[in-house]
Order: C-alpha cells, then structure tokens, then sequence
C-alpha cells in the first residue's frame, strides 16, 4: 500500500456509522458543504471499541501484535502519532526510492548515450576508411582505364589509316574495273542457263508449246520433271529454215542444271546435246582453244577439249602455245579469199597480160584456175575431217 492510499483509506465500520446525506447532492437542493463530512469524526475522548472484522487488513505497516490486540479498533492518540511518522518515513523512502532511481536512470542514459556515440564513431572511422581505400582504387582504376583508351585510340588511328588505304585501293579498282560486280551478277545467272542443241524448231512457235516439249523430251530421256523449274526459254542465232538454232533454257536452280549437264549421257545417239551457257569472254577462249585443237590436228596430234581446257596428247596445253602455227591459217585464209575474189585475179591477170601475149596470158589464167579449185577442194577437206572428229 502506498501512502496517499494509505491516507484516503477509511474503516469500513466507521464509514457505515456515518449519516447518509440523502437527495441533497441533487441539482435542484441547497449544496452541502464537503467539509463537514470530511471533519465529522468521532470524538478522541470517546473511547468507543468497535467490533472488529476478523478479514485480514492488506496493510504491510501494522504488525502482527496490533492486529491480534483485544482492545480492537480502539482509537488512542499514541497510535496517531506513530501512523504519522510511519506515513513520513514512507514518504521519505519512496522519495529517496525515486531519487536513486532517476538517478539510475540518468546513469543508464549517459552510459548509453556514450556507448551509442563510441559506436557511431568507429563506424564513422570504418566508413572513412573504406570509402579512402575505394576512392584510392577507383584512381588506380580510372589510370588504367586512361592507359587503355590511349591504347584503344592509336590503335583506333591505325585501323583508320588501313581502312582509308583499302577504300582507295577499292575505289581505283572499281574505276579500273567498273564492270567486275556486274559480271560476277552475269556469271551467278548464267550458271542457271545450258544450251540444248538440235532440238526442231518451228516458225513463230508460241512459248508454252516449247515449254511442253522440253518438259516431255527431259521426262522421256532422263526421267527428270523440269515443270516449275524452267524460268525462260529463247533461241540465239539468225533464224535459218534449214537448219535449227541452238535453245538457251534458264532454270531456277543451278543444282538442275549442273545434274543435266553431268547426264548429258543420256542424249547418246539423239541428235541432242547439252553444254553450258558461255558468256562472251568464254566464247572468245572457246573459239580460240578449238583453233588451237584444229591446228594441232592438222599438225597430226590427237588433240580434244575437255571442260573449257584443250588435251594435246593427252596433255593440257596453254593458248599461248604455238604462236606461229596460229597466225599461219589466218594468212593462209586470208591469201585464199585473196585469191578467190574475181576483181584481183582479173587485175593481176590483166596486169601481167601487158608484156606477155594472149597465149601466156590464157595459160596463166588456167593455172590460176586449177589453184583456186585446188585450194576450194582442201578448203572443204578440212571442214569435213573436223566434223567427222
């Protein structure tokens, strides 16, 4: 029990002993003054003995001894004093108690308020000292990085001088062979075209009729379905009634055409033939490797062309060899022609006819004739053996 309870605290059996007030504490009665039921005691010198309540008192000041008196609740003044002094001791202990204990209290605060500020500042201390350490290696760091970039950007310089280099030794190329791109274009598209050989033609022939027979002539031979395949189909050479113009047939894959020239086989004994599209530089070697071939022949070696090479003797053989023999028929040719037009002959006839008489003049020009008959007659030999080989 502490003191102000102590002090408020009232005897139940004097509290029931006291005359009730009735309705006056009601709004509408008079008021009563509270200091007269505050004041109302029992008189000292009435010694009164007041039955006591056998309950046990929640009270730590009275002893034992008092509680177990036979005098009861009998009101003394000695026993005033001593519960007056009782009540001052008590003050002045929950006083001191209080004291120590704010005193305590400011201990525990300053003790915390030091460790707290002792934490704070090492931590303080430990995050200078990482963030020193992080700036000192973020310098190393950005040096690095500087010497890096210095590399990055001779090497940079360098690659640019090589690019400017090759951009001009690209642009002189493409001005001294301003027709390279497009011919590497004409070669891709060419590698999708072959040539077919000896296939009728027919006057004005509409292009679906020669789509549908080139699908039935590839079908009947090699048994190879060309429809969707074939993207254009035209001939190439002066139209002749006797003879028929060679087919120029442009696939959609280079695959076909390779697979049909490789079984050109097929064709054996057909009048057919296939060979590959040649642009006009392959057509100038072409023609050259096969006067070449003849020159050889006429020379009696055994002479073939194979895959755009010429086999002399089972050898290949390069173009620039014989360099004499090649101009040889060209001036052979050549004096031929001479010969076979009428105007010369007739002026060198007439020429040597001035100092000679009409008899001279006559057998010179039958000899003239039999040469130039001769001459027709090898001429047309020759035609013959190369066909025939």
């Amino acid at each position: 029990m502490t003191a102000e309870y102590r002090k408020r605290w009232k005897c139940p059996a004097c509290y029931c002993k006291t005359p009730k007030t009735g309705n006056l504490a009601a709004p509408i009665g008079p008021k009563i003054n509270n200091n007269e039921e505050e004041n109302y005691k029992t008189p000292e010198t009435n010694n009164v003995t007041l039955r006591k309540n056998m309950t046990s008192r929640n009270n730590d000041t009275l002893s034992s001894e008092e509680d177990i008196s036979l005098l009861g609740d009998t009101i003394c003044p000695e026993n005033a004093q001593s519960n007056e002094q009782t009540e001052l001791t008590l003050q002045s202990i929950t006083n001191v108690i209080t004291r120590s204990l704010q005193e305590n209290n400011n201990m525990i605060i300053i003790q915390l308020q030091n460790t707290i500020q002792t934490e704070v500042q090492k931590a303080i201390q430990l995050l200078r000292a990482e963030y020193k350490q992080d700036i000192c290696n973020l310098k190393e760091e950005n040096k690095n990085t500087m010497k890096e970039m210095q590399q990055l950007n001779e090497k940079i310089n360098k690659l640019q001088l090589e690019h400017d280099l090759l951009q001009k030794d690209i642009n002189s190329f493409k001005t001294q062979n301003p027709t390279s791109t497009s011919n590497n274009r004409n070669n891709e598209n060419y590698c999708k075209k072959f040539v077919l050989f000896g296939l009728e033609e027919y006057y004005k022939e509409p292009e679906c009729d020669l789509y549908d027979r080139i699908h039935e002539l590839f079908w009947n031979l090699m048994k190879v379905d060309l429809r969707g395949y074939i993207e254009d189909a035209y001939r190439i050479g002066r139209y002749n009634k006797n003879g028929n113009r060679p087919l120029v047939v442009e696939l959609i894959s280079k695959r076909m055409v390779k697979y049909l020239i490789d079984s050109s086989g097929y064709l054996y004994k057909t009048g057919l033939s296939i060979s590959e599209f040649l642009d006009r530089s392959s057509r100038l070697e072409r023609k050259a490797l096969r006067e070449k071939m003849l020159l050889a022949r006429k020379n009696g070696l055994h002479a073939v062309l194979r895959n755009n090479q010429l086999y002399i003797e089972g050898k290949i053989t390069n173009i620039n060899e014989y360099p004499d023999s090649s101009e040889a028929p060209n001036q052979q040719n050549y004096t031929e022609k001479e010969n076979l037009s009428p105007g010369k002959n007739q002026q060198n006839i007439y020429t040597n006819g001035h100092h000679h008489s009409f008899r001279k003049n006559s057998t010179a020009f039958a000899e003239h004739v039999q040469q130039t008959t001769y001459n027709r007659s090898c001429m047309l030999r020759n035609m013959v053996d190369g066909r025939k080989k």
